[in-house]
């Protein structure tokens, strides 16, 4: 009996997790040193003080804490100094209670920091192109998905590029699989200046790509479409030595008055506008 106490203590104390004991009045009754050091905040002295006063600088931490629910998640600061934390809480019974009465709660918040990383890093891997580091056919086609109910729900203009490298197979032949591997990096980038911070780029397979565009009309797509083949055709790449000129050819396809879209009919009638710019002569755009 005088030992469990102790024990108690001994964990309570040397926990790396920080724990707050609070009633149910969101009062503070008790904290651990990790609490301390990460809420400097607390000390002796403002035990028995609401917790949305004492840590009023830090809402998000106040609105965790006072969460009704068993578990949550937030993330305080920005960029590299951002951290993340689970919270966890249970609730505190009178002694000798029956049913669930509860009297307070105790509130353990935990550094997930390198776990959220972690899954932030596997959920970018996932969908993003190794070799080119655009998003890769995956990504593509849940954002597609993703506009397709919007623009069934609002009805704002939506088109699709498929953009395919002429010739492409030659380049490999001629220069090697390394020079290809820079040319597409290189016709990557030359994409990705070509467009708005709205749209999005993917590779979609082999030396192909493809282009979402939010709430653009036919007439926009063709210019940006027009704009990606003129800027790519005037670039070369330098790769083994060599100077190297591709050029590409665009399908366009876009839904503006239908009410609704289906995203596998929008990227057939890409595909076949592609397939129109390769057969009348490559490095071109064409509609449908």
């Amino acid at each position: 009996f005088d030992l469990a106490p102790l024990g108690r203590n001994l964990i309570f104390n040397s926990m790396r997790d920080a724990v707050l004991i609070l009633d149910g009045q969101h009062r503070l009754l008790d904290f651990n040193p990790a609490a301390q050091t990460l809420l400097p905040v607390l000390h002796k002295r403002v035990v028995g003080k609401e917790v949305p006063e004492l840590l009023a600088e830090t809402p998000m931490i106040v609105d965790a804490l006072t969460l009704e629910h068993r578990s949550a998640e937030f993330t305080t600061g920005e960029g590299s100094l951002s951290r993340s934390f689970e919270v966890r809480t249970w609730p505190l019974l009178a002694a000798g209670s029956k049913g669930d009465k509860s009297v307070g709660r105790a509130v353990i918040l935990s550094d997930v920091t390198a776990q959220v990383q972690l899954r932030e890093e596997l959920r970018r891997r996932s969908e993003t192109d190794a070799l080119t580091g655009v998003a890769n056919r995956r990504r593509f086609c849940q954002a597609l998905e993703i506009e397709c109910m919007r623009f069934t729900r609002g009805h704002a203009p939506l088109s699709l590029l498929m953009i395919d490298l002429d010739h492409f197979k030659s380049v490999n032949d001629r220069y090697g699989h390394p020079a290809g591997d820079s040319v597409l990096c290189h016709v990557a980038h030359l994409l990705l200046s070509s467009l708005r911070k709205t749209d999005l780029l993917a590779r979609y397979g082999g030396e192909e790509f493809a282009v979402l565009l939010p709430e653009t009309r036919m007439e926009g797509a063709l210019v940006i479409a027009e704009r990606i083949r003129r800027i790519v055709g005037r670039n070369t790449v330098e790769a083994g030595g060599e100077s190297i000129s591709v050029s590409v050819s665009v399908g366009v396809a876009s839904h503006a008055n239908d009410s609704e879209v289906d995203a596998e009919i929008l990227l057939k009638k890409a595909d076949l506008a592609l397939y129109r710019a390769k057969t009348a002569g490559r490095d071109r755009v064409e509609a449908l």
